[in-house]
């Protein structure tokens, strides 16, 4: 496996992760009680990562109902 498809396959489990976070939350707070931070938080990232994968927590969402 080559840096390319290593890079790659890291982006798509960090994605996994902030979805699989999300959705606890939205499940255990709800929805309008979960931040950004919170998800954050949760996957020991910063907010700013979270924001390279999804616009906002509707954009989160939206990707969870897909």
């Amino acid at each position: 496996m080559g840096i390319t498809e290593r890079k790659e396959k890291q982006k798509l489990e960090l994605r996994r992760m902030i979805l699989e976070a999300s959705m606890q939350l939205f499940v255990q707070e709800g929805f309008d009680n979960v931040s950004i931070r919170k998800i954050a938080d949760k996957i020991e990232y910063s907010p700013t990562t979270i924001y390279l994968y999804f616009k906002d927590k509707n954009d989160i969402l939206f990707h969870l109902c897909e």
